[in-house]
């Protein structure tokens, strides 16, 4: 029996399809893997973003509850917890089906505490007092906010009195005489009254001149006018050439490119008040010096930028005499009884002097003195723990205008109102109409100064502190389906995949 082989042969264009269509194949399934990786490799990006997030500065989140991000160098171009976290993460972490493995990371753009002139680190404590404080304490402060301004006019009308002062002290001395002509006009019985009465004399004895009290005590009131022991006020002094409001900053990367940016360079009149809350929350002042810190009295440093606790507060101490001078001014020009009375002796004053036309400016004057020596008062009063009206009545007028020459007393002191307003809240105020950016920058460097003397963080700079980073994610995939169809790598069949995560505290 004879046996047949059949012969059989596979065309070479058959083949030629098969290697088409499997590689077809094979490059749609690495095509879907690859995008599979891409997504991966996003979820691991943001996971590892938030791990280097969750290393925020501890001492800056403990003292003062912000949450920032610690840069490397002046200029914040790393984050040196960032590539230890990420390697940590990914060291042990073997290829599987959508494995990749973290290759680099690039920090594109951040955003730091001290940019917009500060508005960042602004916004970020206004968030901090907004979730943290009860809503007791923000109403608190924003009932104490006045936009009271001081009379802009006082100065001028001060130096208007005083200049009064030196023409009658001249006059006195050498009285202007009465010609003639104008003796005929008058007649003898009107040039008699140039002679000052039995009654204005009396005035003269009882009161005095109050300009020459003006002129002895001048425009600065300071704490040794004020405070009976001087010897408890805080000796602490600092070096601030190298502080915030002094130094050249760094400045964020490309920092409106981020989405929180805008949000962060604008102010408004909410922020403010959530603002001045947080620092009556974290910051301490005269009336509550609890402990010793580089400088005790913070808010007046932040209101005046001294490089001392006695500067300090001795210009905060003339900023509220000021304040006060205004508030009684405007008081006492709608007491009746005291215009009156002040007109009276400023015609009594003129009287031997031929310059009975001056008598309204020298009343202004007289008013002034008074008002000036009640705002003493009212300042002895408020750092004594009292509280004094904005605008007082006539019934809370505590200084009688014989009474002047009793100011240099430091025990004399104005009456209380119990449901007037603190020392504090007058500093609330005084803070409230201070320039956002000086505020913003002073604060800033109380933060370096309390942080830095902490062990560890010698070195602490709000320069430095990152809130918002957008960076770029570098990962490895090798090829599976199709090693040697790659485009991208650092060997055949690999790829390179990069993701972009924007993140913020």
């Amino acid at each position: 029996m004879m046996k047949y082989r059949a012969k059989a042969s596979v065309s070479i264009y058959v083949v030629l399809m098969l290697v088409l269509i499997v590689t077809l194949l094979f490059s749609v399934l690495e095509a879907a893997r690859v995008r599979a990786v891409g997504g991966a490799t996003y979820k691991k990006a943001l996971q590892e973003t938030e791990s280097v997030y969750a290393a925020y500065h501890l001492e800056l989140n403990k003292q003062y509850g912000l949450f920032f991000l610690e840069g490397d160098g002046q200029k914040s171009k790393s984050v040196p917890v960032m590539d230890s976290i990420i390697y940590e993460s990914e060291e042990n972490e073997d290829y599987d089906f959508l494995g990749s493995r973290y290759s680099s990371v690039v920090l594109d753009a951040y955003l730091l505490a001290t940019d917009y002139e500060g508005e960042v680190f602004r916004t970020e404590a206004a968030n901090c007092a907004k979730m943290t404080l009860t809503k007791d304490a923000i109403e608190k402060v924003t009932d104490s906010l006045t936009e009271t301004q001081n009379d802009t006019q006082l100065e001028q009308k001060k130096e208007d009195a005083l200049e009064l002062l030196e023409q009658i002290e001249d006059a006195s001395q050498k009285p202007v005489p009465i010609d003639a002509e104008k003796k005929a006009r008058m007649g003898e019985e009107e040039a008699a009254k140039t002679e000052p009465t039995k009654e204005q004399k009396e005035l003269v004895k009882k009161y005095g001149n109050p300009l020459k009290q003006l002129k002895k005590w001048g425009s600065d009131v300071g704490y040794s006018m004020i405070i009976e022991d001087v010897s408890k006020i805080s000796n602490q002094t600092i070096e601030n050439k190298n502080l915030v409001s002094h130094r050249t900053l760094a400045t964020g990367k490309k920092k409106s490119t981020l989405k929180v940016a805008k949000s962060h360079k604008q102010t408004n009149a909410a922020k403010d008040i959530l603002y001045i809350a947080y620092l009556n929350h974290y910051f301490q002042s005269y009336m509550g010096c609890e402990e010793e810190r580089p400088l005790c009295y913070e808010l007046e440093y932040i209101l005046n930028g001294k490089d001392s606790d006695r500067k300090n507060l001795n210009a905060t101490l003339t900023k509220l005499f000021l304040l006060r001078e205004g508030c009684n001014y405007a008081t006492i020009l709608k007491d009746r009884k005291k215009c009156e009375l002040a007109y009276a002796l400023a015609s009594a004053i003129l009287a031997p002097t031929g310059l009975q036309g001056m008598a309204t400016l020298l009343q202004q004057g007289i008013l002034l003195a008074w008002a000036y020596g009640e705002s003493i008062l009212d300042v002895r009063a408020l750092l004594a723990g009292k509280k004094i009206s904005l605008m007082k009545t006539v019934d809370e007028w505590t200084l009688n205008l014989d009474d002047l020459g009793k100011i240099t007393d430091v025990s004399f002191q104005a009456k209380e109102n119990k449901n007037g307003i603190s020392y504090q809240n007058y500093l609330w105020a005084l803070l409230y109409l201070q320039k956002d950016k000086v505020q913003t920058y002073r604060t800033m460097d109380l933060v370096e100064l309390n942080v830095a003397k902490t062990t560890g963080n010698g070195s602490f700079a709000m320069d430095r502190m990152i809130l918002s980073s957008k960076m770029t994610y570098c990962y490895e995939a090798k090829g599976l389906f199709l090693s040697l169809l790659w485009t991208t790598g650092k060997e055949p069949g690999s790829h390179l995949v990069e993701q972009k995560v924007e993140y913020s505290y």
